[in-house]
């Protein structure tokens, strides 16, 4: 029997990776770094990695878990990670996802200690690196209020009583950077569903009667510079879901879509001239802002066009499996 043996820790971060290099050694340094008043491990489980990440993860003090690519859920796999972890509090961050500073995890962890929480998630910042059409499509889908927000149902209603959209505020929870109490995990585990693990949960408890905590003062820098069709792609699958779970519609109607292509693309323009890029830079951004936003949009009118169709013809199925691939 050891003399002095390792204390439990408080905390667990869970971090999924697959060929996360090089931005997942960015997230493993700046995890490595944080400071705390109590103990804390880190659970790395790999998808198979081909880039240097699981060697990078083995030379690292990390439990390490490794699993074939094909068995990859984003529910599963989490819940996997969170069956292997030993604190009392469950963090869960993407690869690509940077703790800002060295008080990410106390700070995210202390909103979930509260009582009646079941689970906080931080605020995220557009890497400095993104281009402007990446700041702009971020804006209005990411956490990044400076206001904490505690979430919870009002005392005498039930969340089938508020409307769509004050459903999906309400219930709205990020597995980008997030902390839950093991405790309710234990009772409500997260979903095996392709997409969207995290909000799904997050309806789950506030129904039950959970709160939910968004904290500004946990910061993690995360954004993506990606293609127009991979913005069609997530843009789909998020409202397929939102549709599916809140009824919530953001995109009803062909003429709706045409409209909110010219506003956005309008808007978008402004917010690339306006920007602090070069002359040039500024018109090659111009003339590509129209493409993301258009395909934006169109992935919001598809993924509640295809949630309510029923029954489903065989091209409405082909459609659903080819936007959902890749995201």
């Amino acid at each position: 029997m050891r003399e002095n043996p390792e204390p439990a820790p408080r905390a667990s971060v869970i971090i999924l990776t697959r060929n996360g290099m090089p931005l997942v050694e960015r997230c493993f340094q700046a995890v490595l770094e944080q400071v705390t008043p109590w103990p804390f491990e880190v659970v790395v489980i790999d998808s198979g990695s081909t880039d240097g990440t699981w060697e990078l993860a083995k030379s690292l003090p990390f439990e390490r878990i490794r699993i074939p690519p094909r068995t990859f859920n984003h529910g599963d796999t989490r819940n996997l990670g969170a069956s292997r972890a030993r604190g009392q509090f469950l963090v869960f961050v993407v690869q690509d996802a940077i703790p800002a500073d060295n008080r990410w995890l106390v700070n995210l962890v202390s909103a979930c200690e509260r009582p009646g929480v079941a689970g906080s998630f931080s605020r995220q910042l557009v890497r400095p690196e993104s281009d402007p059409i990446t700041r702009y499509l971020c804006m209005g889908t990411t956490p990044c209020d400076l206001k904490c927000e505690t979430k919870a149902l009002p005392r005498g209603r039930r969340l089938s009583d508020l409307s769509p959209v004050d459903r999906f505020r309400l219930a709205a929870f990020q597995n980008v950077s997030s902390c839950v109490r093991q405790t309710a995990w234990r009772e409500h585990p997260f979903a095996r569903v392709p997409y969207g693990e995290d909000i799904e949960w997050g309806k789950r408890m506030i129904e039950v009667g959970y709160s939910i905590v968004y904290e500004p003062s946990s910061v993690v820098y995360h954004s993506h510079d990606r293609s127009a069709l991979y913005a069609l792609k997530r843009a789909y699958a998020d409202h397929y879901q939102v549709t599916e779970l809140f009824d919530y519609v953001l995109v009803p109607t062909s003429w709706r879509l045409l409209r909110g292509a010219i506003s956005g693309t309008l808007d978008s323009w402004r917010y690339v001239v306006r920007s602090e890029y070069s002359l040039g830079a500024k018109l090659r951004f111009v003339l590509l802002a129209p493409a993301y936003v258009v395909s934006r949009a169109l992935g919001f009118y598809l993924g509640a066009y295809v949630c309510r169709r029923s029954p489903r013809p065989r091209w409405v199925i082909r459609l659903d499996r080819a936007l959902r691939n890749g995201v």
